[in-house]
């Protein structure tokens, strides 16, 4: 199990490096001028040109300034912004809170939600509920990230006011509110500013995990161990969770690691909707600037993140089948 996990961390480590590489290399390659965001300037001097060029480390070959970088990611630096002085390291405890907090509960609820009714539909093949489900599972899937905020928006925020609902059955559209938390848990009326962001952020999958979800549990039910399992005259429910589920989770941990990797680019519309200040809004907010150290900074950190993601599934899948593990030892 050690040496299966030193390769894999050793993979995912690999890969951040690669991705980082790809991205510092196409922030040389984009339209822009760096040293006009620097001077505020529509013409620049030459002296001022070669002082900011300097002060920035801009005077360095490619080659130079990407030496330059991982040596100060390596030290826990991840530079200042272009346009403000901001340090990335401050924006990046500032914002990434938020993002945590809205991608933990967005994720719960796809996980909850989409295993939870995948099952419940495959055990009731072909009934009502599995009709019904399909269909939303599908909607769900097709509908745009934006298109279904602005729904909730205008549905359980605009219009209840406009009719004067009571204040518990409206919501807020816009902010995060006061801001009050316990980790992850909202305190007092912070629910109501998470609920519909968080909704937006898991519907997005939680219609594929739920497709998945019984399409996997439909296999494992007709297979011949559950058979026999029934054959003994265990209980329907033990045959289930014991017997069953855990077989046909391991499709749906591979979507759901890739989900925790595509979080981020979902949570990017979210955010924008929702007007949620986290990573994802605030690394738009500075592309559109062109501000090369805090996108490229918080973009490594996302990317760390999802590499981590996919260690975990593969870690998740060694637990839940040794098999996959002796495959991969017997391989190598």
């Amino acid at each position: 199990m050690a040496s299966y996990l030193i390769r894999r961390l050793g993979l995912a480590l690999l890969v951040v490096w690669g991705a980082v590489t790809i991205m510092f290399v196409m922030f040389f390659v984009i339209p822009g001028n760096t040293i006009d965001i620097l001077s505020g300037e529509k013409v620049v001097r030459p002296e001022i040109r070669r002082t900011i060029e300097k002060e920035w480390g801009l005077d360095k070959s490619v080659t130079g300034q990407y030496v330059h970088y991982w040596n100060r990611v390596l030290h826990g630096d991840l530079g200042k912004s272009y346009s403000n002085n901001r340090s990335v390291n401050e924006l990046f405890k500032q914002r990434a809170a938020n993002s945590a907090r809205l991608a933990f509960w967005g994720l719960t609820i796809e996980i909850v939600f989409g295993i939870g009714i995948g099952v419940i539909a495959a055990v009731r093949k072909y009934s009502l509920l599995d009709v019904v489900t399909g269909f939303v599972a599908v909607a769900l899937a097709g509908i745009p990230v934006f298109v279904l905020g602005l729904l909730l928006q205008y549905g359980l925020g605009v219009r209840p006011a406009q009719w004067n609902w009571p204040r518990w059955a409206r919501f807020p559209v816009q902010g995060m509110g006061p801001n009050r938390w316990f980790v992850v848990i909202p305190l007092g009326h912070q629910w109501k500013y998470l609920i519909l962001p968080a909704i937006v952020l898991a519907c997005v999958q939680t219609g594929f995990i739920t497709r998945i979800s019984r399409t996997s549990m439909l296999e494992v039910l007709n297979a011949d161990y559950v058979r026999t399992a029934r054959a003994k005259g265990l209980r329907s429910s033990t045959v289930i969770v014991k017997h069953a589920l855990r077989n046909a989770l391991l499709p749906t941990l591979t979507v759901i690691g890739l989900d925790v990797i595509g979080l981020f680019g979902v949570a990017v519309l979210t955010e924008t909707v929702f007007n949620w200040p986290g990573l994802g809004s605030t690394i738009r907010d500075y592309a559109f600037a062109q501000d090369v150290p805090v996108v490229l900074g918080l973009a490594s950190i996302v990317v760390l993140f999802g590499a981590m993601a996919s260690l975990l599934v593969d870690v998740g899948y060694s637990i839940l089948d040794p098999r996959v593990r002796l495959t991969t030892e017997k391989v190598d």
